[in-house]
C-alpha cells in the first residue's frame, strides 16, 4: 500500500529565497518519484524583507517559468472555492500544492485568524488525503498545533530542522523524528537540547542548479545579508579593488540587497569591480558566470545550499569555519577563519589585515591555473555526495519505516 506524505508549513513552499523551502521541494519531488503519495499545504510567508501581493508574486514567478524552458516547473491553477479559506491550488512538478493566501508575505508569527484558516485547510486535506506522515518545520504556535493534531490522529510526525534558532525542546513535543542535514547540527542539538536527531542530507536537484553554457568571469557572493557576511565581504571587495581591480565581483541579491551592501559604509563604486544581480529563481543564471564563490558566513551554517550548488558546477568555494560549512565542503574548498568578534548581529568591518588571507586565496585561484583546476576537480568530486542515486534511497527507507510513537525523540543528557 502506497504511503502518503503531507508536507505542511506556514512558510511558503515556493520561496526560492529560503533554503529550507528549496530543500523541502526537492524532498517532496523525490518522494513522489519514489512512488510515495505526496501533497503540500503551504502558507504564503516569504523570507524577504519587503512585502509582496501573494497572488501577483506567484503569478509573476510562475509565468516566467512557463515560457520556453523544458526544465521549468509547470503550473496548473485549479481555482479557489469561495466558501473555503483564500487559497490557490497548484501542481508543481507533479506535487499537488495548496497555498493559503494572506494579506502580507512578510516573516511573522501567524495571528489567530490566519492560524484558524490554515488549520481548516489542514483538516480538510488530512481527511481527504489520509497521510501516514506529516512533515514540516517552523517554531510558531501554528506549526506546533499542526504537529499536535497529526500525532493525535495517529500520524507520524517529522520535523526537518534547518537552522540553529531553537533554544528549547518545546517545538518538538509532538514530533516522532527530528531530521537535520549535517552531523554538526545533530551534535549541537544533542548537546544543547538532548534531541536525538537523524542525519538526512538535503537533496539537491542538479537540473535546477547546474549551468549549461558557462562564462566563468566573476567572484560571486550570494545574498549580501549580515549573517552571510556582507560586512567582511565589503572589506574584501575594497581590498581587491585596491590590489586587483580587474577581478570582477558579482553580488547576487537575496534577503540582502544593494542597500544592505551600501550600509557597510564603504563606497565600493570607486574601483568599478563590484557588479550586482537581482534576486533570481534560477541560480543557473549566476553560476554560469562564476569562477570562484565567496562564503564569509558569520552565522552557523547547517548545510549551506550555496556551497553545494557551487561545487556541483565545479566552482571552488572560499568559506568561513562557522557551523557545518567545513563539513559541507569536505575535501573541497578553502576554509578560513574570521574574527570571533564578528557575529550576525554585529555591524563592524574587519580590518584589511583580518581579511588578507581571503584576498590572497582569491588572487591565487584567479592567477594559478593548476591550483584552480585542482579545486575544480575537488569540488565536483565532493558534490557527488548529493547525487540522487546516493541520497534518494535513504529518504525512501526513512519515510517507509517511520511510524507514530515508535522512533525515540529525545536522548538523555
Amino acid at each position: 500500500m502506497t504511503r502518503r506524505i503531507l508536507f505542511a508549513s506556514h512558510h511558503c513552499y515556493l520561496d526560492d529565497s529560503n533554503g529550507a523551502a528549496v530543500a523541502s521541494r526537492e524532498m517532496m519531488q523525490a518522494l513522489g518519484r519514489r512512488g510515495f503519495g505526496v501533497e503540500v499545504l503551504s502558507g504564503s510567508m516569504l523570507d524577504l524583507d519587503e512585502d509582496h501581493d501573494p497572488r501577483a508574486w506567484m503569478a509573476g514567478r510562475f509565468a516566467g517559468w512557463e515560457q520556453g524552458d523544458d526544465r521549468a516547473w509547470p503550473l496548473d491553477a485549479r481555482g479557489v472555492r469561495a466558501e473555503a479559506p483564500d487559497s490557490l491550488k497548484l501542481d508543481v512538478r507533479g506535487v499537488p500544492v495548496t497555498v493559503h493566501l494572506h494579506a502580507t508575505t512578510r516573516p511573522r508569527n501567524p495571528d489567530e485568524e490566519e492560524g484558524r484558516d490554515f488549520l481548516r485547510l489542514f483538516e480538510e486535506i488530512r481527511r481527504r488525503f489520509r497521510p501516514d506522515v506529516v512533515v514540516g518545520y517552523g517554531g510558531s504556535w501554528l506549526a506546533g498545533e499542526v504537529f499536535r493534531r497529526a500525532r493525535a490522529s495517529g500520524i507520524a510526525t517529522v520535523f526537518m530542522l534547518h537552522n540553529f534558532h531553537y533554544p528549547s525542546p518545546k517545538p518538538f513535543a509532538d514530533i516522532d523524528r527530528v531530521c537535520v542535514p549535517s552531523r554538526f547540527a545533530a551534535d549541537h542539538y544533542a548537546e544543547a537540547l538532548g534531541i536525538a536527531c537523524f542525519v538526512l542530507p538535503n537533496l539537491v536537484d542538479r537540473g535546477r542548479v547546474e549551468a549549461g553554457e558557462v562564462d566563468p568571469r566573476f567572484v560571486a557572493f550570494v545574498n549580501p545579508s549580515p549573517g552571510k557576511g556582507v560586512w567582511p565581504f565589503a572589506r574584501m571587495a575594497e581590498e581587491l579593488g585596491k590590489r586587483r581591480p580587474e577581478i570582477p565581483l558579482l553580488v547576487v541579491e537575496g534577503r540582502g540587497t544593494e542597500r544592505t551592501l551600501a550600509s557597510c559604509g564603504l563606497d565600493l563604486r570607486v574601483h568599478g569591480n563590484v557588479f550586482l544581480m537581482a534576486h533570481t529563481a534560477d541560480p543557473r543564471r549566476f553560476w554560469g558566470k562564476t569562477r570562484v564563490c565567496l562564503m564569509p558566513s558569520l552565522w552557523w551554517e547547517n548545510q549551506p545550499l550555496v556551497a553545494i550548488e557551487a561545487m556541483i558546477n565545479g566552482i571552488p568555494v572560499i568559506g568561513s569555519d562557522r557551523g557545518g560549512l567545513p563539513e559541507t565542503l569536505g575535501d573541497a574548498g578553502i576554509v578560513l577563519p574570521l574574527p570571533d568578534r564578528l557575529t550576525p548581529s554585529t555591524r563592524t568591518l574587519p580590518t584589511a589585515e583580518e581579511v588578507a588571507p581571503w584576498v590572497e586565496e582569491v588572487i591565487r585561484l584567479w592567477d594559478d591555473t593548476a591550483f584552480f583546476e585542482e579545486h575544480r576537480r575537488r569540488a565536483r568530486q565532493e558534490a557527488s555526495r548529493w547525487d540522487a542515486e546516493a541520497l534518494e534511497p535513504r529518504y525512501e527507507r526513512f519515510f517507509s519505516e517511520i511510524r507514530s510513537g515508535v522512533s525515540p525523540r529525545l536522548s538523555q543528557v
